[in-house]
């Protein structure tokens, strides 16, 4: 099964926690499967990484997502995080199942802590996207990254490859690309510089059907 990323706010420096119970959607006649609902999760986490989201979550009364943040900054991108989420789970299982985009109430020093982090994630994804976008435009999907743990550092890339021997040579030709790309473009990053100390960057790429195939 796919490794998935568990984020614990600004001290694992990724933009939000996944929460999900094993069956959320009990009352269903065919509820989605636990591998369904991480993988609509992680496909919601890659498209709003840019915001700050603190946590994201499936239970009994949907899909909970939590913007940090002043309430200016909530007000300003609620609906953008909130059509988001719809057009992802838009002709899937979940597609009928409430919305809910609240904000989530800390204290200033985390407050400021986390959006330290966030800017620098921030600037880690645009980069890592904006890249394998135009570098694998056919094969990927999204990228989320940060740490999965205190030790490490990591970046987690869904593509639409299949499995073949050719796929397999792809995802090890696009993360030699990043790797390449962190020295050149992401090594003053705060949060790099961080990791490479420790030398625990690590990269992980997906095929479509949700297996590490790197």
């Amino acid at each position: 099964m796919k490794k998935f990323i568990f984020i614990i706010g600004f001290l694992l420096v990724l933009g939000g926690i996944f929460t999900f119970t094993s069956h959320p959607f009990a009352n269903d006649s065919t509820p989605p499967s636990d591998i369904e609902i991480h993988r609509v999760l992680e496909e919601i986490h890659g498209k709003t990484q840019n915001y700050n989201i603190i946590r994201y979550s499936f239970n009994y009364d949907g899909i909970d997502l939590a913007i940090i943040g002043s309430q200016e900054y909530y007000n300003s991108v609620k609906n953008e995080v909130e059509e988001i989420v719809k057009n992802t789970i838009k002709s899937t299982a979940f597609e009928k199942y409430p919305i809910v985009i609240e904000k989530s109430n800390v204290d200033k020093k985390i407050l400021e802590e986390f959006e330290e982090n966030a800017d620098l994630v921030r600037e880690i994804h645009t980069i890592t996207t904006n890249y394998l976008s135009e570098s694998y435009p056919n094969q990927f999907k999204t990228v989320i990254v940060g740490g999965t743990a205190p030790s490490e550092f990591a970046f987690e890339i869904s593509t639409g490859l299949s499995e073949t021997p050719e796929a397999i040579d792809i995802s090890e030709e696009m993360e030699n690309e990043i790797y390449k790309l962190i020295e050149t473009k992401l090594s003053s990053n705060k949060l790099i510089k961080e990791a490479q100390q420790s030398d625990s960057i690590r990269v992980y790429i997906f095929n479509k059907n949700g297996e590490k195939i790197n």
